[in-house]
């Protein structure tokens, strides 16, 4: 066997571990190697990471459907800049999650009785929804109205650099602390219910699972989860408005997550970077074409992660029986 043959070999045997190592290797090195802006569009996309996580914790290993993700996304953020000059911004980002969890809840057992598609429509008409309540005049004189709410979060820094750099190592560190967290929660005895409710629930409710506390139960972790990457990528901008989570933004996080496999959990930060990253790219192209380019990346991206086992069997006569990251 070719030395490209046996690399492949140990991508389809190690390729979770590799994956993982690669990620973060990248991560602890980036902020040495790029500037400033670099790092803050980075500590962006980890945030983004971080959404889509608890995007394949609810769709890829819990098998509900969601488009209504940036819902959790504004509700964290809102609740921890109307918080934080209180009782702090650590205080307020936790708070977030407790906020967006319970939403998270409501739609789950709303998810009870709607499925598929349906489902998906809810939490889609839900993001519509909490996209546009800021600007009520009656909830105006909290969030900000039209002109948003702004927050500088105290940093042992004085620089914008240096204030880039303490944001970039603070959500790298609960985006490894979630992430972690999932992962381990997917291999407790919740993650094995949730991964049986999803296969066949008629069989899970037989053998003594309560398919409908896991299945709100997943929707609420979620959304904390959703809700503090929400509330953290509010503190690193430093501004939010009702448009700062906008609609779109679910629809990016499920494609994130769809090109990256819905099983994988150190891809989601890949997911995060293309939804920062490639649109700039892609409008470096071609100002008129942008769209075009992205989705054209979208489209290539899409076919690898589909095709990759195809190829990695072809190449080393082994089957990938499960894609990478995929931890059940």
């Amino acid at each position: 066997m070719s030395v490209f043959g046996r690399l492949a070999g140990l991508v389809a045997a190690r390729g979770n571990a590799l994956l993982t190592a690669a990620v973060l290797v990248a991560a602890v090195a980036y902020p040495f190697l790029f500037p400033g802006y670099a790092i803050n569009s980075m500590t962006m996309a980890i945030c983004y990471g971080i959404g889509i996580v608890a995007l394949k914790l609810l769709t890829g290993y819990g098998g509900q459907f969601s488009l209504g993700h940036s819902a959790f996304f504004a509700l964290g953020s809102y609740v921890a800049f109307i918080l934080a000059p209180t009782i702090g911004f650590a205080a307020a980002v936790a708070v977030a999650g407790i906020a967006a969890a319970l939403l998270g809840a409501l739609l789950g057992l709303a998810g009870l009785r709607i499925k598929g598609h349906y489902l998906g429509l809810l939490t889609f008409m839900v993001a519509l929804a909490l996209f546009q309540m800021p600007k009520a005049s009656a909830l105006a004189p909290i969030t900000g109205g039209s002109s948003g709410l702004f927050y500088r979060a105290p940093l042992p820094a004085t620089t914008p650099a240096a204030r880039d750099v303490w944001w970039y190592w603070i959500v790298l560190a609960v985006a490894l602390a979630i992430t972690v967290g999932v992962h381990f929660l997917l291999r407790s005895r919740f993650g094995r219910a949730l991964q049986a409710s999803r296969d066949n629930a008629l069989a899970a409710g037989a053998l003594g699972v309560d398919t409908a506390l896991v299945d709100v139960s997943a929707f609420a972790v979620s959304g904390a989860f959703a809700g503090i990457a929400g509330g953290l990528l509010a503190g690193v901008i430093g501004y939010i408005s009702y448009d700062s989570f906008p609609y779109t933004l679910s629809i990016l996080l499920f494609v994130g997550m769809t090109v990256t496999g819905a099983r994988s959990l150190p891809a989601a930060y890949l997911g995060g970077a293309l939804i920062v990253f490639v649109p700039t790219w892609a409008h470096d192209i071609t100002s008129r074409l942008s769209w075009a380019v992205y989705g054209g990346a979208l489209l290539a991206l899409l076919y690898i992660q589909v095709n990759a086992p195809r190829l990695l069997q072809r190449l080393t006569g082994r089957e990938a029986t499960r894609p990478v990251g995929d931890v059940s």
